[in-house]
């Protein structure tokens, strides 16, 4: 328990100057250092990443969201398993929808891909709120709430959308999230992935059923999600079901 960073920052280790910077997403990284990444809401509307090493030294801002424009949403990031940085964030302004992007970092803070990856092609989709989860290959995958723009649905139901990114950067089940989930599985919310040993994925997600018999009823589900993004079920399976749904 004791402060080690004590004698270096007496008053604690100032992340950012910025009054308006929020959200701190915090990633272990090698050798006891972390990743910090942090939203700023300033006149350049950003999403950064700072190293601190375990003796209290920064290194960065690293900016991840580059020369992208909007306000930050949803920040999501994970380790690569290289000692880097694979981060998921939104951005989103009055003329667009929330759109969301992935880029990748590597230890030294450079970025590994030659672009920015974005998630939607479309002009018209976007999300709610994503989860985020790393491969053993230094890929992604990442599950997302969207309201369903494809459909006319007066009650804006939320699908449950997924998509694969390689360690190259690629995404690779398609130019646009694969929808898992459709209206007879409820509205989705609050996503969360864990792996299924076999280079799948399973996701549990917060519902609540639209239409049809017990319309009204929240609770959560589970759906089981193969290498392809194939839903390996058939029916999502129920965990419990009367609750509220909060986070996952």
């Amino acid at each position: 328990g004791t402060i080690v960073w004590k004698d270096r920052h007496p008053d604690g280790l100032v992340l950012a100057g910025d009054p308006d910077a929020r959200g701190p997403v915090l990633i272990a990284a090698r050798q006891g250092a972390i990743w910090v990444v942090l939203c700023s809401e300033n006149s350049a509307p950003r999403v950064s990443a700072q190293f601190v090493r375990p003796d209290g030294q920064i290194t960065g801002p690293v900016p991840l969201s580059g020369a992208l424009r909007g306000s930050p949403g949803d920040v999501q990031a994970v380790s690569d398993g290289s000692g880097g940085l694979l981060c998921v964030f939104g951005l989103s302004s009055r003329q667009t929808p929330a759109k969301l992007f992935c880029a990748r970092i590597d230890g030294a803070g450079k970025h590994v891909w030659p672009g920015i990856a974005a998630l939607f092609s479309g002009p018209g989709m976007s999300y709610r709120e994503v989860c985020a989860l790393p491969g053993p290959d230094s890929s992604v995958t990442v599950a997302m709430t969207s309201p369903v723009n494809r459909r006319l649905d007066a009650n804006q139901h939320r699908a449950l959308a997924a998509q694969h990114i390689s360690a190259s950067g690629e995404l690779t089940w398609g130019l646009d999230p694969i929808e898992v989930t459709n209206p007879a599985d409820g509205s989705a919310v609050t996503p969360a992935l864990a792996p299924d040993g076999e280079g799948g994925v399973y996701v549990v997600y917060g519902v609540k059923l639209k239409t049809g018999p017990g319309t009204g009823a929240t609770g959560l589900l589970s759906l089981r999600l193969g290498p392809s993004g194939e839903r390996l079920w058939r029916h999502p399976i129920p965990l419990a079901m009367g609750l509220t749904p909060g986070r996952a």
